[in-house]
């Protein structure tokens, strides 16, 4: 089909698993606001989405939380800004960004999804990794999805 992925054979589609659709919702919850849950099973290992965002340096991150907050409280319903640990960029995914930006933080045994870097080998070693989103344990569905921001 002339389409080559960047993370070779690891996975079909972050949104197909074997040939079929991986169906998430996104709905309300009582004290977090928005999170994800998934209506289908997800084994343990399986890629769940990639964290989608504006990659932006540290100084435009800086830039932006400012605006996001002024004296009063925040300037926009909610950010979403994943910044890996040791890095000098961050993933904005408060304009520009997919479903992943919606699944919550968690503790404990709560978390059921793990953080992974990748940086595809055709990639300049100045980029930033891929940031990906994998079930750390068997998922059934219905489960809200949650991970550690500290991770």
């Amino acid at each position: 089909n002339g389409c080559i992925c960047v993370l070779g054979r690891a996975h079909t589609n972050v949104h197909m698993r074997n040939n079929e659709l991986m169906v998430w919702q996104v709905f309300l919850t009582l004290k977090k606001g928005f999170g994800v849950r998934t209506l289908d099973r997800i084994p343990s290992g399986e890629l769940i989405i990639e964290y989608a965002g504006e990659i932006v340096s540290h100084d435009e991150l800086e830039r932006r939380e400012e605006g996001y907050y002024d004296g009063r409280g925040p300037t926009v319903n909610g950010s979403y800004i994943f910044q890996p640990s040791g890095t000098r960029w961050a993933l904005d995914a408060t304009e520009v960004g997919n479903v992943a930006r919606f699944i919550n933080h968690a503790c404990g045994s709560s978390i059921n999804v793990k953080v992974e870097t990748f940086h595809p080998p055709s990639w300049d070693a100045a980029m930033p990794t891929l940031l990906l989103l994998r079930a750390r344990d068997d998922i059934e569905p219905g489960v809200e999805l949650a991970y550690d921001y500290r991770q």
